[in-house]
């Protein structure tokens, strides 16, 4: 392991070394060609390749603080569930700011794969915490992303306790406990002469709460010094604290305390109302940025919904050209064994089935050539090719297989087109669709081809086809809570062995269980709000599939999904309709 990072960090350095170096904060923009799910607005610090190392790597900044950073894919759907959430604890420990800062990067942005290749993200979200004074990878460590704030504060909380005894920084909290005194004086021993407040938290056994409460008030360590203290202290028997835990303001020169309280009893915003929130900016007016486009009701105006379903050469393309180039190399280390073999049967799936053709909409038995699809399977065709020689080996190298990837795709006129907008897998925002949209429907069109084209008999095995596909996603796709959905329920819940028996189950098998992951997911925060996780097809697509009972019509369902899948828009078809509505608005 140790090995493989010493190789690559020095490529990310010298990549780092030729951009402008920037510290950021949480009002800093990042680099990105992909949208980011946070803003201006949330108190996440936003990092990107050009500005990870210089924020992170502080050690010669006097202001350098701890750091934890998300490591997230935009298409994540569990990374965009856990937003919110990661936004919420963000803002609850704002206070915490001058001893750790709370961060993300977007590793599904391309410009930031390297760095996040280097540090080994095998999954999303991937949550490491970085000790104070860090200079490389080595001084951080990966942490449980909890879903709860409470839990994130306990998690972030221990290992702040655990940095601060080992290193005792000066400019941090000083969470031990007060030692024996003799005299009031003495309690104000290593408090700055300038500062005329002191707090005294009691507890009665060590816990979470005062070091919270230490932190919390810590941005406000310039006006008040903040102490702890054991239930079994004279302090407490003299100020005569029954309860714990509780909490005692003294100011200076004063014997008796200006304030005092049991903890359970108070909020922390009468703690600081005491001394002044001197700064509104900390808790400013935030606004959601929402789309401008307009929802279509598909049951009022069923036509207009059904114009915007559809496969596209151009999604599916460039769906498979991120999980191949992207998703198989997230973690930088080589592949061997199962990894190697998915990657395998996948590609090899993807020569023998991947769609080159469509059908015209109004002539179903005229087919037409999918030009850069073709080009895309040749690729596919010599990736297998190669690959058979690493099997044997059992060994690839991540940078060999990048290597490939780039060297095929230059042979062959580059046929995946990275740069291109989302087609009918362009979300109502950037947050919704894309990647993950992608992927199914190129899933679906791959099942729904190996059907049309395998040969009859006995020599076609829907299992391999399907198997195919569970083991990519076993073994590479990154948002981890989605990959293990879908091999519980390949496994377990709707196990593939119980229900694929025939032929056409390549196809019908795939999209029932899609119909599973949409009814889990309906109503979810990762819906998008103009394309509702319906149960496919929607009546709106396709009336005669749909009974007047709520039950689908099989023979009339299966020939639509046949149909649909097979009917692909062509990619420069696309672009040219697309050209001309903008030259029509």
């Amino acid at each position: 392991m140790k090995t493989l990072t010493i190789t690559i960090l020095p490529l990310v350095s010298i990549l780092t070394g030729f951009l402008n170096g920037d510290i950021a904060t949480s009002s800093t923009i990042p680099k990105q060609t992909n949208p980011t799910l946070y803003d201006q607005s949330d108190k996440v610090v936003q990092l990107d390749v050009s500005s990870f190392n210089d924020t992170i790597y502080c050690a010669s900044r006097p202001n350098c603080t701890a750091y934890l950073v998300e490591f997230y894919a935009n298409w994540c759907g569990i990374c965009r569930a856990y937003r919110d959430k990661y936004k919420e604890f963000a803002k609850d420990v704002d206070n915490w700011e001058s001893v750790i800062q709370i961060a993300a990067i977007n590793c599904g942005d391309d410009i930031n794969h390297d760095l996040c290749q280097a540090h080994h993200i095998t999954s999303y979200p991937y949550i490491k915490y970085f000790k104070r004074n860090s200079k490389n990878v080595y001084d951080s460590f990966k942490v449980k992303a909890y879903h709860t704030v409470g839990g994130m504060r306990d998690l972030i909380t221990n290992h702040l306790l655990a940095e601060q005894k080992l290193k005792k920084y000066p400019d941090w909290p000083n969470f031990d406990h007060i030692g024996i005194i003799q005299t009031y004086s003495e309690l104000w021993t290593g408090v700055s002469k300038s500062i005329t407040k002191l707090a005294v938290i009691f507890e009665s056994e060590p816990n979470f709460l005062a070091p919270q409460l230490m932190l919390d008030m810590h941005h406000y360590k310039n006006e008040i010094a903040v102490k702890r203290c054991g239930r079994n202290h004279s302090l407490a028997a003299g100020l005569n604290i029954d309860d714990f835990p509780s909490i005692a303001i003294f100011e200076r020169g004063q014997r008796v305390p200006v304030f005092i309280s049991e903890l359970r009893r108070l909020l922390f915003s009468e703690v600081e109302s005491y001394f002044g929130n001197k700064d509104p900016s900390r808790n400013p007016l935030t606004t959601e940025v929402k789309s401008n486009r307009t929802v279509v009701n598909c049951i009022v105006d069923p036509e207009l919904c059904k114009k915007k379903y559809f496969v596209s050469e151009s999604d599916m393309l460039k769906a498979i050209r991120y999980a191949l180039y992207r998703e198989v190399t997230r973690n930088g280390e080589d592949l061997k064994g199962n990894n190697l073999t998915a990657l395998f049967n996948f590609v090899n799936l993807l020569s023998d089935y991947f769609p080159v053709t469509t059908i015209n909409e109004t002539i179903s038995t005229n087919e037409i050539t999918l030009e850069s699809a073709s080009k895309a399977q040749q690729v596919f065709e010599k990736l297998k090719q190669y690959l058979i020689g690493k099997m044997i080996a059992n060994h690839l190298k991540a940078d060999d297989w990048t290597k490939e990837v780039n060297r095929l795709e230059k042979l062959y006129d580059y046929p995946f087109p990275v740069n291109a907008s989302w087609q009918q897998c362009n979300g109502s925002s950037g947050q919704f669709r894309g990647y993950t949209c992608g992927l199914w429907t190129a899933f679906h069109a791959l099942t729904v081809s190996a059907y049309k084209n395998a040969p009859s008999g006995n020599y076609f095995d829907p299992m391999t086809v399907l198997y195919s596909i569970k083991g990519w996603v076993s073994e590479f796709f990154g948002c981890m809570h989605c990959r293990e959905h879908f091999v519980k329920m390949t496994s377990q819940t709707y196990k593939m062995e119980d229900h694929v028996k025939n032929r056409d189950d390549v196809y019908l098998y795939l999209w029932r269980a899609h119909n599973i992951v949409n009814k889990r997911l309906k109503g979810d925060n990762t819906e998008d709000p103009e394309f509702l996780k319906y149960q496919f097809p929607a009546p709106f697509l396709c009336p005669d599939c749909n009974k007047s009972n709520g039950t689908l019509d099989n023979e009339q369902t299966h020939k639509f999904i046949i149909d649909y899948y097979s009917a692909i828009k062509p990619y420069h078809s696309q672009q040219l309709e697309n050209n001309d509505i903008a030259k029509k608005a």
